[in-house]
């Protein structure tokens, strides 16, 4: 009877050390996980690139190894361009076309212009010297006047004949290339103007010498009439300026649309080349020459060998400790060294449950947060791929 009750105090004593065991012991293993700094492991990472054309085509030249090291800007490899090339000659054909009809509609404009006002000038003077003729038949005419046009008629001689000796100068140098068609027109402008007003001054000073009869007078009316006739045709010549305007509008724009299809097809040239984004090292080649390769299939992997870095997912408890900045020691097993690292990046939002809470414990999720650490020492002994630990013991 006494050992019966013995071993039931036993079992008791039994029972309520193991209900302390399990309600207690959790607190105790959280409060030892707060204190202590838990290690994490990663893997190595390293910036990576795969390169492909823009366009679909047939590789050329692809003549880089794996593992050979390239420079930001070189060619990696070309597709075959000359049906490109051909079409870049053409743009550039068809800029030139448009260059060259653009000056010709402003040399149109020019010359339009300068002929207009020629003829205005002309018809105005055409229209007072008629209107000259016929106040000098109803009013007869003085000496000084007769004086006048006699000085008249020689001025307007020699400039007559001064304008045609240019004329034929002029004449002789585009004949030897010398002078371009322009400047004979203007010169022949030029010396007609001088004639007709040679020939004008010299009918008024006959008139004014021979007196006027009425049918004279009747003709220089007509003459009037005329010469106004002449001078409104002459103004309408104004719409004409206008149209060579509108041409030279119009092949300012032809010769836009010409150089946006010229660097348009220049960047489709370009598209041919593959030049490497950065310093690196070739880790994949997918294509060999004569290979038929389709737009954005990468032809050829490469990778930067000096940017590496190791993520992990650390526990909100251990948070407080880090800094962006910091610089921590990470090692890598399989070379069997210690590095040194610098965090760059903590991801303020959480990644997941690293461990989930039980509730008939009182327990709470305990969540985890990305950071990156950038290794910035012996690099180059590291491998993409190779375990990366840390203890997450911040190096000083």
């Amino acid at each position: 009877m006494v050992k019966q009750r013995w071993a039931i105090s036993i079992g008791g004593v039994g029972v309520i050390g193991l209900l302390f065991l399990f309600f207690f012991s959790p607190l105790t293993s959280a409060k030892k996980d707060q204190e202590t700094f838990l290690s994490y492991s990663g893997i190595v990472q390293q910036t990576e690139f795969d390169l492909g054309f823009k366009l679909a085509g047939r590789l050329q030249s692809i003549e880089l190894q794996e593992g050979q090291h390239i420079k930001k800007g070189q060619l990696v490899a070309q597709l075959e361009a000359n049906e490109w090339e051909a079409k870049v000659n053409q743009a550039r054909a068809a800029v030139e076309i448009a260059e060259a009809n653009l000056q010709k509609a402003m040399r149109s404009v020019g010359l339009t212009e300068q002929t207009g006002a020629a003829k205005i000038e002309q018809a105005q003077a055409a229209v007072h010297m008629a209107q000259a003729k016929l106040d000098a038949l109803k009013h007869g005419v003085r000496k000084e006047e007769i004086a006048q046009f006699e000085a008249k008629v020689k001025a307007a001689k020699e400039a007559s004949d001064q304008a045609e000796d240019l004329l034929q100068r002029t004449t002789v140098l585009y004949e030897q290339g010398a002078v371009a068609q322009s400047k004979v027109d203007e010169a022949k402008l030029q010396a007609e103007q001088t004639k007709a007003q040679a020939v004008q001054t010299q009918l008024q000073l006959e008139i004014a010498l021979s007196g006027a009869r009425p049918e004279e007078i009747e003709a220089a009316k007509q003459q009037v009439e005329q010469a106004r006739g002449g001078l409104k045709e002459a103004l309408t010549s104004t719409a004409k300026v206008d149209l060579t305007h509108s041409d030279v509008r119009l092949a300012k724009g032809q010769l836009q649309q010409a150089m946006a299809q010229l660097q348009e097809a220049e960047t489709y040239f370009s598209y041919t080349k593959l030049l490497a984004p950065a310093d690196g090292v070739v880790t994949k080649k997918l294509g060999k020459t004569g290979d038929m390769v389709s737009s954005g299939m990468t032809t050829l992997s490469m990778a930067d060998p000096f940017d590496k870095w190791v993520t992990y997912y650390v526990f909100e408890q251990d948070l407080d400790l880090l800094k962006i900045g910091q610089k921590v020691s990470v090692v890598i097993p399989a070379i069997g060294q210690e590095i040194l690292g610098e965090v760059k990046f903590i991801n303020p939002a959480p990644q997941f449950a690293a461990r989930k809470a039980t509730n008939y414990l009182s327990e709470r999720d305990v969540r985890s947060f990305e950071v990156k650490i950038q290794l910035v020492e012996k690099v180059e002994q590291v491998y993409a791929g190779m375990t990366a630990e840390w203890s997450g013991v911040p190096k000083e």
